[in-house]
């Protein structure tokens, strides 16, 4: 859906960057040894159009909660940038895995914080039928 999406706003010249959630991640953890971290997440804030895919399939932990996440969706926010979002989970269940981090912590306060900012760039729409990766 965010592909077709992508390719309609490429047609009325629009940029567009689709972020695989799950390996922008593992792209960010292995930044960190070639420094060049703060690079790829500008990247990823300042974009015209950003589309987040499969958010919620990321090991959560609280520097992607807080650092990745929460910076870009921030700085998206404050700038009004368009941002879409993809997701197996509900709002609810979006929430619940922001939570908890992969040691267990519970940081209740933290999620609503993330979702906030994720229902003021997005409202959910569920989409429901066969899949068509097959």
């Amino acid at each position: 859906m965010l592909a077709a999406i992508a390719n309609e706003l490429a047609e009325k010249e629009y940029s567009s960057m689709i972020v695989y959630v799950p390996e922008f991640v593992r792209e960010l953890k292995n930044s960190l040894q070639d420094h060049s971290l703060e690079e790829k997440l500008n990247m990823v804030k300042t974009t015209r159009v950003l589309m987040l895919d499969d958010i919620g399939a990321e090991s959560m932990t609280s520097w992607v909660r807080d650092e990745v996440i929460g910076t870009v969706l921030q700085h998206r926010m404050s700038q009004q940038l368009p941002t879409f979002f993809s997701s197996n989970f509900s709002p609810d269940e979006l929430k619940h895995h922001f939570t908890y981090s992969q040691r267990g912590e519970k940081e209740e306060v933290k999620a609503a914080r993330l979702m906030e900012r994720i229902l003021y760039l997005a409202a959910p729409i569920r989409l429901d039928g066969e899949n068509r990766r097959h």
